[in-house]
């Protein structure tokens, strides 16, 4: 029997729940210190920042050329977060900016409420007027991992659950969790959904879950539609905190596109 992707999405976020919740408690009972808890978190979101800028501004709009060691930092962070299969996300994402706020729009807060979002009631438009970018077909690294994704993802936690099983609980789990809370954080506040209309805004920083998205760059989501093909974010006095890990870590020695 087939799974809707409805809901293998609500099985896979029950999951990680659960795992979470098994895994913060068993990390101190088997002897993992607070600090060393934070330690693990900083670096996992810093992998989940590499990962999230892989799917979005390399594979989904191609914005920047990355060195052959920025383009594998980006497949395997984008395996280690465990999101989904990465051509999936580019097709959705451009049919976002292709469609965006109208009922082809895939995420769009006009016709989906938040937890519609959260729990995978979306995608349903895609059947027409999506777009599949050629230059993720040509990318045969990025096409072995959309066709082996899920067998990479299991492979991954299983070995480290071999090696460290409190690491395994509080890694992939906690950052896909992460990662699929602040896309729909964008997705919905960043079209002012929680005003109930389509205005694409930047995204109020006072909130309280503001942390999920400040360390990527992706509460800028304004000036993403302002100029989708640049690799950073920045504009209209805001920073993008993760233009320094393109530039510094990712890109290519001859830089950028678009500047």
């Amino acid at each position: 029997m087939k799974i809707s992707l409805t809901n293998q999405i609500k099985l896979r976020i029950s999951i990680c729940i659960l795992l979470v919740i098994i895994g913060i408690p068993y990390w101190f009972y088997t002897g993992g210190t607070l600090l060393g808890l934070i330690a693990l978190r900083l670096f996992a979101m810093f992998i989940h920042t590499v990962g999230s800028i892989g799917n979005h501004r390399w594979l989904a709009h191609n914005s920047f050329k990355p060195s052959s060691f920025g383009a594998r930092f980006m497949l395997i962070s984008i395996v280690m977060n465990g999101l989904e299969k990465p051509l999936f996300y580019s097709i959705t994402h451009l049919a976002h900016h292709r469609h965006v706020d109208t009922e082809l729009d895939p995420h769009t807060p006009v016709v989906y409420s938040f937890w519609d979002m959260f729990w995978g009631r979306y995608g349903t438009k895609l059947k027409t007027g999506y777009i599949v970018p050629k230059h993720f077909l040509r990318n045969k690294e990025a096409m072995f991992v959309h066709n082996h994704f899920w067998k990479l993802v299991i492979s991954f936690n299983v070995l480290l659950a071999i090696i460290d099983l409190p690491t395994a609980l509080l890694f992939t789990p906690v950052n896909f969790l992460g990662a699929w809370i602040g896309a729909n954080i964008v997705n919905y506040h960043g079209h002012n959904g929680h005003k109930g209309r389509e205005q694409i805004e930047p995204i109020n920083m006072a909130h309280w879950w503001a942390f999920l998205i400040s360390f990527s760059g992706e509460e800028n989501h304004k000036n993403h539609h302002d100029a989708p093909s640049c690799y950073h974010f920045e504009g209209n006095g805001r920073k993008d905190p993760a233009r320094w890990i393109v530039e510094y870590i990712l890109m290519d020695k001859d830089r950028l596109k678009v500047a």
